[in-house]
């Protein structure tokens, strides 16, 4: 069993179950995209040279009945989902809790139906469902060593912490595909030019900058929403112009990932960095 939900910007809903207002009859587009395969002719030989390809937009097409109190219900779905409209699209079953946005192409309704029957239309541009959570992993070079229960039997100081300079933070993405992250450095004390290396590729995100205490620095790796912004005291500024050269907009690929945050000056020490991200998947 699965249930799905249309969601707006404002919050409100629409459900559908057996015994609710609203029934499903029929989907499509719940399936993984289709892509495009770009080939280049041969002069001589048989077949073609693959070229490149890309996933395509997806349009998800819904057909619903009305159970009970059509006309009620009907304004109701108008209310909910308006044409040109941004819409989310939830699916929760034992094994996915995942959603995709879309906005509202078409709302078809069959009047002199009994049940009345109405097909909706939503065109998604970006192809896969994200995970509803989102998730969080840390990298702090602080690790705790107070832990209870608690006592003191010598007369030597206790530590309360230590510092570990080359600590690292492993991320497993059990998604379908590889995804961007959104990582976020905040500084201890003065932190010089800050990177985080991805351990197994090689390949590394960085900052010509100076962090000062207390500051934030938002690294957005996603396809469409990259952006580098600090933080400091509350007032945001954009950093996209101090990106490092050889830099990479870091994506987590399926399995495991490795991070280490560095500096100059051994500075990484002052710095904390979690990192944020929703798993993909390519169909229900």
């Amino acid at each position: 069993m699965f249930e799905l939900v249309l969601k707006n910007s404002k919050g409100e809903s629409l459900t559908f179950s057996p015994m609710g207002d609203f029934t499903l009859i029929d989907t499509q587009g719940l399936n993984p995209p289709n892509a495009t395969i770009n080939t280049n002719e041969t002069a001589l030989g048989d077949g073609v040279t693959f070229n490149s390809a890309k996933v395509n937009p997806r349009t998800i097409n819904l057909a619903f009945t009305i159970n009970r109190n059509s006309e009620a219900n009907r304004l109701q779905v108008y209310k909910v989902l308006k044409s040109k409209q941004g819409v989310d699209v939830f699916y929760t079953s034992q094994y996915r809790d995942i959603y995709i946005h879309g906005i509202v192409e078409s709302i078809e309704v069959a009047y002199w139906e009994n049940p009345q029957t109405i097909t909706l239309s939503i065109f998604c541009p970006a192809p896969f469902f994200k995970e509803a959570q989102e998730l969080v992993n840390r990298l702090e070079n602080t690790i705790g060593m107070f832990k209870f229960p608690f006592s003191i039997s010598t007369s030597k100081p206790i530590p309360f912490s230590r510092f570990d300079q080359f600590k690292d933070v492993t991320i497993i993405n059990k998604g379908d595909i590889a995804c961007g992250m959104k990582i976020e450095m905040y500084a201890y004390t003065r932190v010089i030019n800050p990177k985080i290396f991805n351990y197994i590729k090689g390949e590394f995100i960085g900052i010509h900058y100076t962090m000062e205490p207390a500051d934030a620095v938002v690294i957005s790796t996603s396809h469409g929403e990259k952006a580098i912004t600090l933080i400091r005291n509350g007032k945001e500024t954009n950093l996209f112009n101090s990106l490092m050269r050889g830099s990479t907009w870091l994506q987590l690929e399926t399995g495991e990932n490795t991070f280490v945050a560095e500096a100059d000056d051994d500075t990484q020490v002052n710095l904390g960095v979690d990192f944020y991200h929703s798993q993909l998947f390519e169909g229900v």
